[in-house]
Order: C-alpha cells, then structure tokens, then sequence
C-alpha cells in the first residue's frame, strides 16, 4: 500500500480486524452451531508458526460438514473452547 501512498500504521488495521471480529461474531457462533448439530462433523486442527517466535504456538481449528466449513484460529491446544 505504501508504493500506492497509502501509509497506514499497523495498529490502524488491527483496530478494523476487531472491529469487523466483533460485528460478525454472532453470525460465525450461528454457523459452528449449525455445524455441530450436523449428523457427520469432520474436524482438523492444524499448527502453524508464529513468525515473531518462530515456534508452532496457533492452531486452527476446524469443522467441516456437507454444507459448511468453519475455521478458528487459536493459541495453543485450547480446542475444548471450540467445540
């Protein structure tokens, strides 16, 4: 964005990243639900680094039915919150 003049400091953007977290949070909560009341839930977790620490500390979390899939990321192994 900067190369475009478009300077904008990185808190600038995660202050929208929790922005929009917060306004959809409900609708993401309707969909897990309606996930896990699926008849066949396919789940996955999968570690990925984080790049300041370079140690594999996030996780997403995921589950998958015919119709929908839902993703959340996580730190550590606090996938008991998810599901």
């Amino acid at each position: 964005m900067a190369d475009q003049g478009l300077i904008v400091k990185p808190n600038v953007l995660w202050n929208q990243i929790e922005h929009q977290a917060k306004r959809w949070e409900g609708t993401y909560e309707a969909l897990r639900c309606k996930a896990l009341e699926s008849s066949c839930v396919n789940t996955d977790h999968t570690g990925w680094p984080m790049l300041e620490l370079g140690r594999k500390n996030w996780q997403a979390f995921v589950l998958s039915t015919d119709d929908l899939t839902t993703i959340a990321p996580t730190f550590g192994f606090g996938y008991t919150d998810y599901v």
